[in-house]
């Protein structure tokens, strides 16, 4: 977007709705989500007004390239559960929110996390997720690997050197320096608490641990930087 020379965004220097001017090293996407669940909906059948939402999901064998999102079904209830799924250059690979499972998946990170927690309130979510090569060009401005917030989960990244791409980081709350949540625009985003769950990294990529974590059980094969309260780290 930044190198447009004309158009709409040009002519006003590229100044967002939300008062700041779009950041350089970004990949937005101009579609939405690859599969997304939502928790509310009407519809009307001869005249009656039917109020649903999405109960129970399973997400299998899919792959979803250059979108917002993979697999977002974080708004779902019941059982979420996503298996053998593969998110290619997406802003964001997976996200459940509360009680979802997420079992034999890949995603890279080029544009943005494998995986991120939707709202702090998150709990009790597993995820197994492996780190694969990127095939486009390292636009994430953020270098965020996985973004983890929330409580109660258990979550284990794999992947091999290959997929490695320098100063990138599997954040535990704090900030996730998400481009669409900069300089204070949808607090209710970001900034998360993270406690009381299991990581288990078998990536190189370093870990940081949030001043906002704390009671989290790390096993890292890459570093880890703890800056919480009560975290617990076994480094490989």
């Amino acid at each position: 977007m930044l190198a447009e020379t004309s158009g709409p965004a040009y002519d006003i220097d590229f100044m967002t709705a939300w008062g700041y001017r779009l950041p350089p090293g970004y990949m937005l996407s101009l579609g939405e989500a690859g599969i997304r669940a939502y928790g509310a909906g009407t519809t009307i059948i001869d005249g009656e007004v039917i109020k649903r939402g999405t109960d129970n999901p399973t997400v299998l064998n899919c792959t979803i390239k250059f979108m917002r999102t993979g697999v977002t079904i974080a708004h779902a209830t019941g059982r979420k559960y996503v298996e053998g799924c593969v998110a290619i250059a997406c802003e964001n690979g997976f996200s459940l929110g509360s009680g979802g499972e997420v079992v034999n998946c890949k995603a890279d990170c080029a544009y943005g996390p494998v995986y991120a927690s939707t709202y702090e309130r998150d709990k009790k979510y597993d995820a197994e997720i492996t780190v694969i090569p990127a095939t486009v060009p390292f636009y994430n401005g953020s270098k965020t690997v996985a973004y983890i917030g929330g409580s109660g989960h258990s979550i284990t990244l794999k992947g091999s050197a290959e997929a490695m791409e320098s100063d990138y980081t599997i954040r535990v709350g704090g900030d996730k320096g998400n481009i669409r949540l900069k300089h204070g625009n949808l607090p209710h985003q970001n900034h998360f608490s993270a406690s009381q769950f299991e990581l288990v990294n078998e990536t190189g990529y370093p870990v940081y641990l949030s001043e906002k974590s704390s009671d989290v059980s790390v096993v890292s094969k890459g570093t880890v930087l703890d800056e919480g309260v009560g975290n617990k780290v076994v480094q490989n």
